[in-house]
């Protein structure tokens, strides 16, 4: 579990962090949950059941 938190955090091939403006303020390190699930699906072999 600990090698993939590590690689999910890789600057140049983990999950994309990106700033996300709000109505008035900026929230930064932010992911999206289909981020996580396209990074997982590339990553560790896991088939798209929709496929």
């Amino acid at each position: 579990m600990e090698d993939v938190i590590a690689r999910m955090q890789d600057e140049k091939n983990g999950i994309p962090i990106r700033t996300v403006k709000s109505f008035l303020s900026k929230i930064p390190s932010v992911f999206s949950g289909s981020d996580i699930v396209q990074w997982l699906i590339k990553n560790l072999t896991i088939e798209d059941p929709g496929k």
